[in-house]
């Protein structure tokens, strides 16, 4: 389950003041809808269907979500659908996730789509539906480690490294 057959989505990148339009179509066998998590839209548009007047996409149907992008920030969409949040299109975790930037501090230049400024720091502890913008100022060469902290984001099933890992890699 995903959209456009992957999961996480595609990156769709807006200028602030935009009129974005966007198609849903439903290969899923139960209906659907597109919520963009904080991000302002009209009532229409919101993807709360039990409460809102934003309509329930059968299967086999498409509806296009119309509205502007006039917050500036980091947002992500989802479905509402419970059962299709907690099957991959969404992590709908009870817990939070951190990360850690190894060999580097950051700022918080905006979180949940509000600026925030002189917040450095070297973690973030991300709760469910949370988003953070940040700057780091790239002045430590190498390979360096991005990962989750907590005990159960360090392995694979007991293996490591794994769980949430990446890299962070640049050479000047």
């Amino acid at each position: 389950m995903g959209y456009n057959g992957i999961t996480l989505g595609p990156i769709i990148i807006l200028k602030q003041g935009e009129v974005v339009l966007l198609e849903l179509e439903n290969k899923l066998d139960k209906p659907t809808v597109l919520h963009v998590h904080g991000l302002s839209n009209p009532n229409s548009q919101d993807g709360m269907p039990e409460i809102e007047p934003t309509p329930k996409i059968k299967p086999g149907h498409s509806f296009t979500y119309q509205f502007s992008a006039w917050q500036s920030g980091t947002f992500f969409y989802h479905s509402s659908n419970p059962e299709q949040e907690s099957n991959g299109l969404i992590n709908n975790s009870n817990q939070s996730h951190t990360m850690h930037i190894h060999g580097h501090d950051f700022n918080v230049v905006g979180e949940d789509a509000f600026l925030r400024k002189g917040k450095m720091m070297d973690t973030i502890n991300v709760a469910s539906g949370k988003r953070f913008d940040i700057d780091f100022t790239a002045n430590n060469p190498g390979n360096w480690p991005v990962n989750g902290t907590k005990p159960f984001h360090k392995t694979n099933n007991g293996i490591s490294p794994g769980g949430m890992l990446t890299q962070l890699k640049y050479l000047r």
